[in-house]
């Protein structure tokens, strides 16, 4: 029974860890603003100020300019943003869409130049024209979403 509770416990748990969010001693993290592959413009300044705003949410993470000093820089590309239509009208006009974006990032020793890790996130975010979204207020979902998942890579395997 004592086991049983232990697991639900547990089990309640499993999105909270406990610490460091980078390798021993590194607290201050440098992010330059994210290349941009794609033909959409200025969506790496969105995107690199919600990763920026999400590490700030971190306790003891401090985000410095590119030239600080920094423990760690965290550089990001954004590799594809695909649009898609789910549904049509009977005007044959979109009623509801999708977007997806496509990230690979890199994190850097800045002290060494050696990577750390390397890692790919892509997020996908529906969005419903009727309701009055659209791409940009699809993109600043997903970007919300993306910055949290690169945050929680950077969290994973030190």
């Amino acid at each position: 029974m004592l086991a049983a509770a232990a697991f639900l416990v547990l089990a309640g748990c499993a999105g909270y860890r406990t610490g460091t969010l980078f390798p021993a001693g590194a607290r201050r993290i440098a992010v330059p603003i994210f290349e941009n592959d794609t033909f959409y413009r200025q969506i790496e300044f969105d995107l690199t100020r919600s990763v920026c705003d999400e590490l700030r949410s971190r306790p003891g993470i401090h985000v410095v300019r590119e030239g600080e000093e920094a423990d760690i820089i965290l550089e990001g590309k954004i590799t594809r943003l695909d649009q898609r239509v789910l549904a049509i009208t009977k005007r044959e006009s979109a009623s509801e869409s999708s977007a997806t974006t496509s990230v690979k990032c890199r994190v850097v020793n800045a002290r060494t130049g050696e990577v750390l890790k390397e890692f790919d996130e892509k997020q996908r975010i529906d969005f419903a024209v009727a309701t009055g979204e659209d791409l940009h207020t699809a993109q600043r979902e997903a970007f919300y979403e993306l910055a949290r998942r690169i945050v929680f890579q950077l969290e994973a395997d030190w």
